[in-house]
């Protein structure tokens, strides 16, 4: 058998031991001195038996969203969306006239070795720092004068 299996196994004779435990009922009857008693066993004498339905402890009722409260999210979202769109194209208008792509060469020692070779990597450089607003859309942006204009 495989280890999954044998934990099957366990788990679904668990809940076999288990099913009676959970089918517990509460007894109320009354005693020779005519006060009321409750128990989980039946009484010692068998009097008069009245079987108790207990409603269940510590739930919660679901939470009900109003139709308009739902309404009213699905609207803001809707106008919150419409807004990071019209960003995303001012960000990406405000890029192509202020940025260009470039390949950065490196010539990175390994420190190691000793030896050297060449990388290189592309990048968006911008020839002026990019607006806090736009950050978000042009995150691999960065503002290199000299290397926007190829010096």
């Amino acid at each position: 058998m495989t280890h999954v299996l044998k934990k099957v196994i366990q788990f679904t004779g668990m809940m076999i031991v288990c099913i009676p435990m959970a089918l517990g009922e509460i007894y109320s009857w009354i005693d020779e001195n005519g006060k009321r008693q409750y128990s989980d066993r039946k009484p010692p004498s068998q009097q008069t038996v009245e079987q108790v339905d207990v409603k269940p402890v510590n739930t919660s009722r679901p939470v009900v969203i109003p139709k308009s409260d739902y309404d009213e999210f699905e609207q803001q979202a809707a106008l919150d969306s419409a807004a990071q769109n019209a960003l995303r194209q001012q960000a990406r208008k405000w890029g192509s006239s202020h940025c260009v792509r470039r390949i950065i060469w490196n010539s990175p020692v390994d420190k190691a070795t000793g030896s050297g070779g060449y990388s290189r990597k592309r990048a968006v450089v911008c020839k002026e720092p990019v607006p806090a607003r736009f950050r978000p859309f042009l995150d691999n942006a960065r503002y290199d004068k000299a290397l926007y204009y190829g010096q």
